[in-house]
Parts: structure tokens; sequence; C-alpha cells
């Protein structure tokens, strides 16, 4: 049995490819088939993956920026608490049930 087995009259237009085909009696064309359906599935996998990583770079830089504006408000956040807290030891207010 030879490739052309499966293909319907042979076309131009279109090779048809053997991923597309129906399963084969000929157990050499069915594992050729069979091939041919795993490595398209590792392809589109792959091609999945590489989508993904696109998208992701193009949403990164949003991220890391958004992620610096919030370490820069939390060390506003820091720096007005310790000031805050000299504040309170300067002034003898760290007596108390909260300051053992």
């Amino acid at each position: 049995a030879s490739a052309a087995a499966y293909q319907d009259p042979p076309s131009l237009l279109y090779k048809r490819k053997w991923y597309d085909a129906p399963p084969q009696t000929d157990p050499s064309l069915e594992k050729k088939r069979k091939q041919a359906v795993k490595a398209f599935l590792q392809r589109q996998k792959k091609e999945q993956f590489e989508q993904q990583l696109q998208l992701q770079l193009v949403t990164l830089p949003d991220q890391i920026s958004a992620l610096q504006s919030d370490i820069h408000k939390r060390r506003q956040v820091i720096a007005e608490l310790e000031a805050h807290l000299q504040l309170l030891k300067e002034h003898g207010m760290n007596s108390g049930p909260y300051y053992g």
C-alpha cells in the first residue's frame, strides 16, 4: 500500500496531511498516521506555548511598573511610620500597655 492509498484524487491546491487522514487498515500506514497526529499535536502545543510567552512579554512591563509603584508607596508608608515612631519615642509616649 502506498501513501496515496488514503487520498482522494490528487489535488494541486491542497496536499492532504497524514494527521487529517482517517484511520488506516494497513498497520504501517496507521502507524505513520498516528505519528503525524502526535507530531501535529506537539506543534500545536508548542505554538500555543509561544503565543502565551508573547502575551507575557506584552503584559510584563505593565506588571513591573505596577509593582514598582507599589514598592514606592510602601516605602513611603514605612518612612512615615518610622517618623511617627521616632516622635513618640522623643516625647516619652512609649510607655503604656502596648509598649512593654
